[in-house]
């Protein structure tokens, strides 16, 4: 049986020894939280910009977004993903980080990490220009009242 390294344990073991970058060795967890209220009913196609921009640099560990029931009908859905950066180094991805969050049953929370969310594009992604986290009405919704919160785990070199 052999041992392979892993990238960074390869430079660990040289001889002499290669700097790792700091937000992977160490590196300290950051998050980026917001949420948003709902006061009306929102179209398909809707976008929401959720936090800041997630800085250049960031790899992103973890997506969590939790949502109520937001359509009595069985066509509600939401995706979380990214604004192309202002530079255009970023494409946009709508569902970058969730492909599909049903919406029209009791409150639900989706992770990146789930079965479900297996093949995102966002998934341990480094940026390498800022961009805008958003969140998409992919299907219709109904509801006019609710909160559906975001949180954004990364770490940044």
């Amino acid at each position: 049986m052999a041992t392979k390294l892993g990238t960074n344990a390869t430079k660990i073991a040289a001889n002499p020894a290669q700097l790792t970058e700091q937000g992977e060795f160490s590196g300290g967890l950051r998050v980026m939280y917001d949420e948003y209220v709902f006061t009306a009913d929102l179209a398909v196609n809707d976008l929401i910009n959720m936090g800041g921009l997630l800085p250049a640099g960031a790899r992103v560990m973890e997506v969590v977004c939790d949502s109520p029931d937001l359509d009595s009908s069985s066509a509600g859905a939401l995706t979380v993903g990214w604004a192309a950066s202002a530079d255009g180094v970023e494409a946009v991805s709508a569902a970058g980080f969730l492909s599909s969050m049903d919406v029209h049953t009791a409150g639900k929370t989706l992770s990146m990490s789930s079965l479900l969310q297996s093949a995102v594009a966002g998934k341990f992604k480094k940026f390498a220009s800022p961009v805008q986290p958003q969140i998409k009405i992919s299907g219709e919704t109904d509801a006019t009242t609710g909160t559906v919160r975001l949180a954004i785990f990364y770490i940044i070199d």
